[in-house]
């Protein structure tokens, strides 16, 4: 299938969710069927399997790269339509401790930085992570357009903060927006940016 699509639940009580139905040999492409589906409120998680990105995803007058969907007792009442392009943007960047750029390191003391870019204008979309080693450098292809907040930090902080959507917590964003870098991606741009490195606690 041309993109990857399943729904999370919204209520930690009501269970994992959702995924896609096999698709039959009869069946065309671009024709999915999620399966197992109950009623409750859900967030679609939806990304490209073919290159490029996800412009927009709707059920009705629904903006799901924005709102959770709602599916009652008989189902849902619309289609998800989803619409994918090819114009991406790219960012490379360098990892930066206050003013100062990380300078390289040798293999045998390299540690990992982890990056996250948390979309701010699409608050339903998985953030974009990545990992570098040592060098302090970092790139991020096929990156949808959008409004992101870039941070950085050795330790895997963001690991808590994924699983549990602390991303999406206003006084989360507060304090990271003051720590970080964002900026603003528009169609097939390649931007350069730095991200100042989190400090480690006890420091």
């Amino acid at each position: 299938p041309p993109v990857s699509l399943y729904l999370e639940s919204a209520d930690t009580n009501q269970g994992t969710g959702a995924g896609l139905a096999p698709i039959g040999p009869d069946d065309p492409a671009d024709s999915l069927k999620l399966q197992n589906v109950t009623q409750g409120v859900y967030y679609v998680r939806v990304q490209s399997t073919m290159g490029g990105y996800v412009a927009s995803a709707s059920c009705g007058t629904t903006d799901l790269m924005h709102d959770p969907l709602t599916i009652g007792a008989a189902g849902s009442a619309c289609p998800i339509e989803v619409t994918l392009r090819d114009d991406p943007a790219s960012v490379t960047g360098s990892i930066v401790t206050g003013a100062v750029p990380q300078s390289p390191q040798s293999p045998a003391d390299a540690s990992p930085i982890f990056i996250m870019g948390i979309p701010l204008d699409q608050p339903e979309s998985n953030p974009l992570q990545s990992a570098v080693m040592g060098q302090g450098q970092f790139r991020l292809g096929a990156v949808p357009p959008g409004r992101y907040l870039f941070v950085a930090s050795r330790r895997n902080v963001f690991q808590d903060m994924f699983q549990n959507l602390e991303y999406r917590n206003p006084d989360v964003l507060r304090d990271l927006t003051a720590k970080g870098t964002v900026v603003t991606l528009s169609a097939g741009q390649k931007a350069e940016i730095q991200v100042p490195l989190l400090p480690e606690e006890g420091n």
